[in-house]
């Protein structure tokens, strides 16, 4: 079996530290059992996905159809809220931390 060697710099540890909220030696654990969920879950996705299509998918397109999914379901939700009423300030307030702050320049 081929191992990989992987390079991670003090900095690189220091922030992967400070995202996840525990020491350097901790967080390097953490932070590949974190990528190895997101790929087991990709991996799961992709082969759901082939059975439906009855043809490969490849991560790129998984993710893309990740994505369009998260966004019908986001837009859903928010029209599902608008049609109960809900006042537009506080949809906008919920969704607030998701969107970038908006500047001049993207207006």
């Amino acid at each position: 079996m081929a191992k990989a060697i992987v390079v991670i710099s003090p900095i690189g540890k220091f922030i992967i530290a400070i995202l996840l909220g525990v020491d350097s030696a901790q967080a390097i654990p953490r932070f590949w059992a974190l990528g190895l969920c997101l790929y087991q879950y990709l991996d799961s996705l992709r082969h759901r996905l082939e059975r439906l299509n009855h043809r490969q998918v490849t991560m790129g397109e998984i993710l893309a159809w990740l994505r369009q999914w998260h966004e019908e379901l986001r837009i859903n939700w928010i029209c599902l809220l608008a049609s109960k009423g809900v006042p537009t300030s506080l949809i906008q307030a919920v969704l607030a931390p998701a969107l970038p702050p908006l500047s001049p320049a993207n207006r």
